[in-house]
This record gives C-alpha cells, sequence and structure tokens, in this order.
C-alpha cells in the first residue's frame, strides 16, 4: 500500500512537472523548473538526461548546481558503453567519472544507473546517482524515462523556434539590406536624371548657338560677297580708269566688310568650342 501511495505521488508531481515544462519559453526557463521539482518525482544525488542531436546537449542536476552543456558537452564514460550496448546499467558510483559536477552523497556508497532510449532517431541517456538509503523501484524507471522525453521534445522545440526567430531576423537584415539596395539605386537614378537634364540643356544651348552661327553665315557672309562678285563682273567690262578705280575702292570695302564678318564668326565659333569642353 505504501508503494502505490509513493507510485501515485511521483505520477501527481511527474503531471506537475509537465505543465511546467511546456510553459516554458526558454531553455534557462526549463532548466529552472526541473532543477527546483525534479526532487519531488524521485530521490537523486545526481540526475541528467543528455541527448545526440545534431549539437549534443545535457541537463544534468545535482542537490545544489545545475548544469546545461552544450557547446562544453561531453558524453560520460557510461553514457558511450550505453549507447553501443543499448543495455541498462546498474552499478556502484564512481567519482572519478564525475569530476565536472558537485555531487554529495549522504552515504559512503551509491549506486549509478543508466538508461538508453531512442526518441525521435536521436539517442538518449537517462542517469540517475542514488545513495545507498534511497529506493529505486524498477517498475518505476518509466517515470525518468517520461520526464526524459517530456524533456527532451521541450528542447527540440524551444530549439526549433530558435532557429525560426534567426532564420526571421536573418529575413529582416535581408529585406533591410535590399530596401537599403534600393535606396541607393533610386539616388544613382535620381543623380543619372540630374546630369540628362544639364546635358540635354548644355546641349540646347549648344544648339541655339549653332544655329546663330549658320545664320551667319547664311546671311552676313552672303550680303558682302554677293557685292564682291557683282561689282567683279562690273569690274571687267570697265574702260575708264576712274571708273575701275572706283570700282576697286569698292572691292576693298566689301572685302574687309567681308573680313570683319568672317573674324566674328571664327571669333564666336572659337568661343563655343571652348565652352563645350569644359
Amino acid at each position: 500500500m505504501k508503494r502505490q501511495s509513493s507510485t501515485s505521488f511521483r505520477y501527481e508531481a511527474l503531471s506537475k512537472v509537465t505543465n511546467k515544462v511546456f510553459n516554458s519559453t526558454s531553455l534557462e526557463a526549463l532548466n529552472e523548473v526541473l532543477a527546483q521539482h525534479i526532487k519531488y518525482i524521485f530521490d537523486y544525488s545526481f540526475f541528467r538526461i543528455a541527448v545526440g542531436f545534431t549539437q549534443p546537449l545535457s541537463l544534468s542536476y545535482t542537490k545544489t548546481n545545475a548544469y546545461v552543456e552544450q557547446e562544453s558537452f561531453e558524453w560520460l564514460p557510461h553514457e558511450k558503453a550505453l549507447i553501443a550496448s543499448k543495455i541498462p546499467i546498474s552499478e556502484p558510483f564512481e567519482r572519478s567519472n564525475f569530476k565536472n559536477y558537485e555531487i554529495q552523497i549522504p552515504t559512503e556508497h551509491a549506486t549509478l544507473y543508466a538508461w538508453h532510449h531512442e526518441f525521435k532517431e536521436h539517442s538518449m541517456c537517462i542517469t540517475l546517482v542514488q545513495s545507498q538509503n534511497a529506493n529505486l523501484f524498477w517498475s518505476e524507471a518509466d517515470l525518468l524515462i517520461m520526464l526524459a522525453e517530456i524533456v527532451v521534445a521541450k528542447v527540440s522545440k524551444l530549439a526549433y523556434l530558435d532557429l525560426i526567430a534567426r532564420k526571421n531576423k536573418e529575413l529582416r537584415m535581408a529585406l533591410l539590406e535590399i530596401e537599403r539596395q534600393n535606396e541607393d539605386i533610386q539616388a544613382i537614378v535620381a543623380n543619372q536624371e540630374s546630369i540628362i537634364e544639364q546635358r540635354t540643356n548644355e546641349l540646347t544651348k549648344k544648339n541655339k548657338t549653332l544655329l546663330e552661327i549658320a545664320t551667319i553665315n547664311a546671311h552676313s557672309l552672303r550680303e558682302p560677297l554677293s557685292r564682291i562678285l557683282g561689282l567683279i563682273q562690273v569690274a571687267e567690262g570697265l574702260t575708264n580708269k576712274e571708273e575701275r578705280d572706283l570700282t576697286i575702292e569698292y572691292l576693298k570695302i566689301s572685302a574687309e566688310e567681308l573680313d570683319q564678318r568672317l573674324q566674328d564668326i571664327i571669333e564666336r565659333s572659337t568661343q563655343h568650342f571652348k565652352e563645350s569642353l569644359q
């Protein structure tokens, strides 16, 4: 009757711990729940759950400390043997194999119990160290395995949520980078549009100047040149010296006028050319 009462109490304690485990929002919170409550499920001097995830993880507990090991994780000697044989272990506790843990045992001798279990394709080792005063009913070993499965399922979920959070963060960073690059592209496009507008205005101005020069060529030069050609024809038919001298004087005036206009055109074209190089 006493055994049944003890077993019932342990299952009730496991149910309460399960609810707290499921409500844990981080590995730290989960570790705190286990450190505070597993003493109500079974008596222990040392308890450890080790799981062979892609990055192995272990949660270990003594009466005074809790240990979460990931980057520093190492399989303990008895766990390596357990994974190889798959046979539960019940043997005297050797403190030398647990140097990294402050294990307090109230009696001179203690027993190491260990089980291997496969959970979602992951190897899991459950370790329990009890003093000789503690009683472990082998029929209640299912309690340890149930607790381990609940913990590992929660750790898997936390790891998955952490992965999603990291991916979302990477996605947000990628989106921010895309937005930044879009801003850079828009700035480049705006600058190019400004340059194009500036160049267009310059070309319009230059074309206007070229049109003015062309107009000068068509009109300003044509007038004195026509007079010169006409005076040459007149001079060819003159026999009177005075008339020829007068015609030559007119030719000289028209030629000087033509020369002046040519110089104006050359000067203006040269100025235009210099401005186009700037």
